[in-house]
């Protein structure tokens, strides 16, 4: 599910030309119609997640200007994940875990 919505985030960053909240994204994603139906299943559950995180963090991730994701691998964070349940909060980590690895491949960076 996590590489599910990059893919889905890409494009809809793409189209958007900017950044999007998970709000954006979640309406994004009902809005959409997969055929097939493994990837209609990917869909149900990253639709579920978005929803869940959107409820239990609303304003903490729903700002049009905020970083860049790869800032918070540059520097000590916490990220309190005690609102969501723990698929919900395995799901949010996977994701940017997910993320800044792409972002790094795709910019040829090695630590």
């Amino acid at each position: 599910t996590p590489s599910f919505i990059l893919e889905q985030l890409e494009e809809f960053y793409e189209e958007r030309k900017g950044l999007v909240t998970f709000n954006d994204l979640y309406e994004h994603l009902k809005r959409l119609n997969e055929q097939s139906r493994k990837r209609g299943e990917y869909l149900d559950v990253a639709e579920n997640r978005i929803f869940t995180v959107n409820q239990a963090l609303g304003e903490v991730v729903n700002v049009k200007y905020g970083f860049e994701i790869s800032e918070i691998f540059r520097r000590k964070v916490v990220i309190e994940l005690e609102p969501l349940d723990t698929p919900t909060a395995s799901f949010l980590v996977q994701t940017l875990l997910m993320h800044e690895f792409f972002r790094r491949l795709r910019n040829q960076v090695r630590l």
